[in-house]
This record gives structure tokens, C-alpha cells and sequence, in this order.
């Protein structure tokens, strides 16, 4: 087999979170919550800037990594599709 991939990593920014809610929505076996609201999320990006990160292959976007605190907790979560 051969495999290609041109995974490009990026910044996750509040930009971002419509494309990458859209892509967990599609993601088997993930649940999805009230804290993943866009307003939950773009609030949890804001607190925790430059710790989160979204991966293309190519023009696509397949998956997320999202790092940070809620001020009392620390987290990492990912989702990808």
C-alpha cells in the first residue's frame, strides 16, 4: 500500500469552530455536549490561546486538538473524522 498525506497544522481560532463542530458532528462515537456550544467553545479558545489546533489533509479539514483550562481543570481532547 501506499499512503500520501499533506497534513497542514494550523491555529484552532474562533474562525474556526463552525468547520470543526461540523466535522465532530460527523464523527462516529463522538458525543457532543452542551460545553461544545459555539458560544462554550469560541469562549474556551479565547481563555486558552495558542494551545489548540486544527489539521488538514490538503483542502479538507480532518481533525482537531483542543488544549487548555476552564480555570480550575487542565484538558486535551481531540476529534477528527
Amino acid at each position: 500500500m501506499n499512503f500520501s498525506f499533506s497534513f497542514n497544522i494550523k491555529p484552532f481560532t474562533t474562525n474556526d469552530y463552525k468547520s470543526a463542530y461540523e466535522l465532530w458532528e460527523r464523527t462516529p462515537g463522538l458525543k457532543l455536549r452542551g460545553a461544545d456550544s459555539k458560544e462554550n467553545g469560541e469562549k474556551y479558545l479565547r481563555r486558552n490561546p495558542n494551545s489548540s489546533f486544527i489539521v488538514y489533509d490538503g483542502e479538507v479539514l480532518v481533525g482537531t486538538i483542543l488544549a487548555g483550562h476552564d480555570g480550575k481543570r487542565g484538558y486535551i481532547s481531540c476529534g477528527c473524522g
